[in-house]
């Protein structure tokens, strides 16, 4: 039963969303790589889940009232949301059973040729210098580079109470992706520049810890990077992904056992590699028992928390002498609520993801309206490349931060993710606000294929 979980979900999903597409969907739209993470979450861990083999049930775990039967439960339900995303998603007439909406995608894209946009690089040096000297002025009140490089194992006690001289670093991945942008589409700012930019930023990442972000930064490039080709072949994308994921984990290695315990021998074999790199992607990947439990104590041992987690992101730059107590974002409450020993000792949390959070405030129709709102959201930012109309830098940026961002708000929550996605929207609209296009613009068709 648990591979028929697996399987005949991902399959419906697959043949509903994925026909038709070609090269340049396929890498593109942002709507895909929703699904895929989506079902790479919700389905993939099933057959272990069900043998308690699992990483999350090793390390959690959970007195389910009965799994088998939370299990079918929760599989329906992600299920129903994963075609809600892809039905809503779809551009406005082409959607049905088995749509045919192959070769509408930038079809044609359009891209300026005559007139070019003018980014200010001064100005652009002064918004990086002032991100970096905030991070800097951090690092010193942890206590310095050396301390703060032997510590990332514990990132949530290292950075308390001094988050907000981090967050610039968010900026930064925005300013990246609107310099990007601005290039892809003929603008005037040396190559030079915008790889030493990329590079800082990737120091600045690497330095704080920041793998989410550094996936976010990487994937997000490489999307705008993608738009003037038209794409790429699709065995190119899975070898990078393979790399990429593969970089990653080698980050995770160094600075969450390597600097804290010593290198294990072990770990520098390809049969030590997989078995440390498995538990680790599989890690990411526990929506799917996080919805169980959700499912199978909400409302029936735990109330509903009827928008709570919502209004704590509104509550974040109030301070705690005019709100004595500020509501709990969903990774806190979820944690408090079900393993409450674990925050006491480890002081880790678990995050419901976004969906599970919805679930967690409304139930039922709160998980199917975020559903429904993400796929209208995203059909919001591919209109522009379905309608084969010029685009313009923030379509490009807009483009990037939903593909690259996905993973980070289904295996997350709400306020975490998007306290990232406010830094990136602030960094790209001060490029693109302090950059000009040359009067007598002709848009003219890029050759894709």
């Amino acid at each position: 039963m648990a591979w028929l979980l697996t399987l005949i979900p991902i399959l419906l999903v697959g043949i509903v969303h994925f026909p038709n597409q070609g090269r340049a969907e396929l890498c593109l739209r942002p709507s895909n790589y929703w699904i895929v993470f989506y079902l790479a979450g919700y389905f993939l861990p099933i057959p272990l889940f069900m043998q308690g083999e699992d990483l999350w049930t090793q390390a959690w775990g959970y007195p389910f009232s009965s799994l088998d039967q939370t299990l079918i439960k929760s599989a329906c339900l992600a299920t129903v949301g994963a075609l809600l995303i892809s039905i809503f998603s779809s551009p406005k007439g082409t959607w049905h059973f088995f749509p045919k909406v192959g070769g509408h995608f930038l079809n044609p894209i359009y891209l300026p040729r005559s007139g070019k946009y003018l980014i200010s690089i001064g100005r652009i040096v002064v918004l990086v210098a002032a991100c970096i000297a905030l991070i800097y002025i951090g690092v010193r009140l942890i206590g310095g580079l050396g301390f703060l490089l032997s510590n990332l194992a514990d990132r949530i006690n290292l950075f308390a109470g001094l988050n907000a001289f981090f967050l610039p670093a968010n900026m930064l991945i925005g300013i990246n992706f609107s310099v990007a942008a601005v290039r892809a589409l003929g603008g005037r700012f040396p190559a030079w520049a915008e790889y030493v930019l990329l590079v800082v930023t990737l120091c600045a990442l690497f330095l704080l810890g920041q793998k989410a972000n550094l996936f976010i930064l990487i994937l997000g490039v490489a999307i705008i990077k993608m738009i003037p080709k038209g794409g790429v072949h699709l065995g190119w994308l899975l070898l990078a992904a393979i790399v990429l994921v593969n970089l990653l984990m080698m980050y995770e290695f160094i600075f969450r056992e390597a600097l804290v315990i010593g290198v294990n021998t072990d770990r520098l074999t390809a049969a030590g590699w997989w078995e440390y790199l498995l538990p680790q992607v599989t890690g990411n990947l526990m929506q799917i028992q996080n919805l169980s439990v959700l499912v199978d104590a909400v409302p029936k041992a735990e109330p509903y928390a009827f928008g709570s987690t919502y209004i704590a992101f509104f509550t974040l730059i109030i301070p705690q002498a005019f709100v004595a107590v500020k509501p709990l974002t969903a990774a806190g409450l979820y944690t408090l609520t079900f393993w409450p020993d674990l925050v006491a000792r480890d002081s880790t949390t678990m995050p419901p993801g976004l969906f599970g959070e919805a679930y967690m405030n409304f139930g039922v129709p709160g998980f199917v309206l975020a559903h429904v709102a993400i796929g209208r959201l995203l059909r919001w930012i591919e209109k522009p490349y379905f309608q084969g109309r010029g685009l313009t830098a923030m379509n490009i940026v807009a483009t990037a931060t939903a593909g690259a961002m996905s993973l980070h708000f289904i295996r997350g929550e709400f306020f975490s993710p998007f306290l990232i996605l406010v830094g990136i929207i602030v960094g790209s609209r001060f490029v693109v606000f302090n950059s000009g296009v040359v009067r007598g613009v002709r848009w003219v068709r890029a050759k894709l294929i």
